[in-house]
């Protein structure tokens, strides 16, 4: 009988001792992202699907950015929100964080985020917001030609590396 007591003592004890670790985890809360705060410079790049050649159909466009700075987890993200209005892309940077699901994959990398949109050819004026700071673009879409004049710029820049047609 004192064997059979040890043993559900034992088994009680484990269970409680693994839910004290998994919850100072946050496991039951893993949709929780915790988001470093932005730093340093951002390179974006804009490519267009080559494949429109009518000029009343959408195309679809392509925004990557990344960080200048590297860190320690090659998939660590640019959390950020995208929203068109009119001629207005506005690109909300939030944070760098890493997927909650995810493990970290441990080589130093760039931020990285990637926004797909499907708009009509025409000029746009392309904003990314760094809570409150503001850089500008004008972004301009012919057919399979993607053209980028900057307005006004502090944070971000356009990589010079950036295929400028995306080709499938």
């Amino acid at each position: 009988m004192s064997w059979l007591h040890n043993l559900k003592t034992s088994v009680i004890f484990c269970i409680v001792l693994i839910l004290l670790i998994f919850q100072s985890c946050d496991i039951f809360d893993s949709n929780q992202k915790e988001l470093a705060p932005l730093e340093g410079n951002f390179l974006f790049c804009v490519v267009s699907d080559d494949k429109n050649q009518n000029s009343l159909e959408k195309i679809k466009v392509i925004v990557s950015i990344y960080t200048e700075k590297h860190y320690p987890c090659a998939n660590f993200s640019i959390e950020s929100k995208v929203r068109v209005f009119g001629n207005r892309i506005t690109i909300s940077f939030l944070g760098i964080g890493l997927d909650p699901y995810w493990i970290c994959l441990p080589a130093f990398g760039p931020a990285s985020a990637r926004h797909s949109l499907q708009i009509l050819p025409g000029a746009y004026e392309l904003v990314f917001d760094n809570y409150g700071l503001k850089d500008k673009y004008m972004l301009t879409l012919r057919d399979s030609s993607v053209q980028i004049r900057k307005i006004s710029s502090q944070f971000t820049q356009p990589n010079p590396l950036c295929p400028w047609t995306l080709s499938n």
